[in-house]
């Protein structure tokens, strides 16, 4: 990268990133991109190991997709 270590490229782009959203702005983006990846993980970890309801048990039991059906 331009004869840039990864530090030095990373300070790059947080200047940039001081200079484009401000001062003000920086704690804020921060903390936004603290609650996507915590989002993240859960959403990940929610689809393998979400907790089943008793209706979808039983439907899974049965066989059957739609528990009203005939």
């Amino acid at each position: 990268m331009f004869g840039f270590g990864m530090f030095e490229f990373l300070l790059i782009v947080l200047i940039l990133v001081l200079f484009c959203y401000g001062g003000k702005k920086f704690p804020q983006i921060g903390q936004d991109l603290g609650r996507s990846i915590t989002e993240f993980k859960k959403g990940i970890r929610g689809r393998s190991a979400a907790p089943k309801t008793p209706s979808e048990q039983s439907r899974q039991e049965t066989g059957r997709s739609n528990p009203k059906s005939p």
